[in-house]
């Protein structure tokens, strides 16, 4: 019986070793939706039932889609005007007594022209030592931004993905590693929905390092999007 009473304790030890070591389960995104479009400059949709911002329109006033001030009430549909914001921003130093048409065209302006930043956002993509495999926390982050790609807010935005390097190793090896991860990230996101045509692969190497003090640094090797209109 002694051999029976010694094995029950390694069994149950076992078993608990084997529960402790079970998988977490896939990784969890680094950012949201919501976070992808403020990066960009645009404002993520209200949450159901939530109002819009009232921003800076007169009272009785809401800003739509293109920041043009619309009667909150009323059978107006076709009645709008750029927001005091909007306003000054196409048109710097007008006055009040310029004309319908110079209005217009200030109006026009602040429609084409886009709001948004053009300064890079860091996919935080992560790949495999000196590989083009994205890693699981990559593919998170990857499905979040190929999501918001296809919101209405984005759907009509084209962008570079930029390939980026720390400086360990040649000039050509890294030149070449940063043009395969820019391209291996456009192809999953084409997979998930985003059309070709709306991404645009571009390799840096080592020579736009993000830490500049410390140009061999892990974050130097890194996968930016940046809006191209």
């Amino acid at each position: 019986m002694r051999p029976l009473l010694a094995f029950g304790p390694i069994l149950i030890a076992v078993m608990a070793s084997a529960a402790v070591a079970q998988p977490a389960g896939p990784p969890k995104p680094q950012y949201s939706v919501e976070d992808v479009q403020r990066a960009l400059g645009v404002a993520p949709a209200p949450a159901a039932g939530q109002p819009q911002a009232q921003g800076d329109c007169e009272a009785g006033l809401v800003p739509d889609a293109d920041g043009n001030c619309i009667p909150s009430k009323g059978n107006t549909r076709g009645f709008s005007l750029p927001s005091k914001g909007a306003a000054a921003r196409a048109a710097p130093g007008s006055n009040s007594g310029a004309s319908s048409a110079s209005g217009a065209r200030a109006t026009a302006s602040a429609q084409a022209a886009p709001s948004a930043p053009k300064r890079p956002y860091d996919l935080m993509l992560t790949f495999a030592n000196n590989s083009t495999a994205l890693t699981p926390q990559a593919m998170a982050n990857a499905n979040v931004f190929a999501e918001a790609l296809q919101t209405p807010a984005l759907s009509g935005v084209r962008f570079e993905i930029a390939g980026h390097t720390n400086k360990v190793g040649s000039r050509e090896s890294n030149q070449e590693l940063s043009k395969n991860r820019a391209a291996a990230v456009v192809a999953y996101l084409q997979a998930h929905g985003v059309p070709a045509d709306r991404l645009q692969p571009a390799a840096y190497g080592f020579d736009r390092p993000l830490n500049t003090a410390d140009p061999k640094a892990a974050e130097n090797r890194r996968v930016e999007a940046r809006r191209l209109n």
